[in-house]
């Protein structure tokens, strides 16, 4: 006899509701690895999500959470308007740009010590960067990771946190370590005269180490505080971070050299 429906159909099958959010449902087509997801209202089938729907869904998501990063959200349709593009943009450079201003004005309380060791500025911008690009890493993975709803237990969070905590750890005493050495070659190479090539090197790869540790630490915790507060983990990103973890290296950096050469 013919086979019937009954014999091949799965009975339970996964499903949405009208009132979830869409990349819930994608969380749902890529777990359980289905084409489709019947949508429900009310205990009756009113459509459903294919595989296409979700890729776009992914997409646009995507697309958004790259414009976040860079502190910029905008929807597609308003990319030709000018006024609007500059409106959703000019906000985030004014606040950016008034923490750049600390920075400059961190600088300027060190100027007894840079004026003493002007060689500290030649690797400022090293530690600054290095500790922007770990900084932006440990971002991705923490957006990625709630945007996947991987953090929504606080065993999760642990987990994630203390992951990040043993990568930054190694990766900061890895680059510190190897920055020690390049510094004292490049110093002697040099023939820097009037200078301790061993404290200077110290200097730079102390604070490369705590400057590294740091922004592991903010970027792994901040877009989870700013999740939990109800606010879009992707706004605390991006040259937001990387402005913050300036100001903090350069007091971590010179306020060492401060240290080291007052007291030693």
């Amino acid at each position: 006899s013919p086979l019937s429906i009954s014999a091949i159909m799965k009975p339970n099958p996964v499903f949405a509701l009208v009132t979830d959010e869409a990349i819930d449902a994608v969380h749902k087509i890529n777990d359980y690895g289905i084409g489709a997801l019947p949508v429900l209202d009310q205990g009756k089938m009113v459509g459903i999500i294919t595989i296409d729907d979700a890729m776009d869904v992914v997409h646009d998501d995507a697309t958004e959470n790259f414009g976040m990063l860079a502190s910029y959200v905008t929807k597609p349709a308003e990319e030709s308007s000018l006024k609007k593009s500059l409106l959703k943009r000019l906000p985030w450079l004014t606040v950016l740009l008034l923490l750049s201003l600390l920075v400059s004005n961190v600088t300027k309380i060190f100027e007894g010590i840079i004026q003493q060791v002007t060689v500290l500025i030649f690797f400022q911008s090293m530690i600054l960067d290095m500790a922007g690009n770990a900084g932006t890493q440990t971002l991705a993975v923490a957006i990625r990771s709630l945007e996947r709803n991987e953090l929504n237990t606080r065993k999760n969070i642990r987990k994630h946190f203390f992951k990040e905590f043993r990568i930054s750890l190694l990766d900061s005493f890895a680059l510190a370590l190897f920055s020690f050495f390049i510094c004292t070659f490049f110093l002697w190479s040099r023939e820097s005269i009037g200078i301790n090539i061993g404290i200077v090197s110290m200097i730079i790869a102390v604070s490369l180490f705590l400057s590294l540790l740091l922004s592991g630490l903010m970027a792994s915790s901040l877009p989870i505080f700013f999740h939990r507060v109800g606010i879009d983990p992707s706004v605390a990103s991006g040259p937001f971070i990387t402005t913050l973890n300036d100001i903090f290296s350069t007091v971590i950096y010179f306020g060492l050299a401060f240290l080291f050469f007052s007291f030693i």
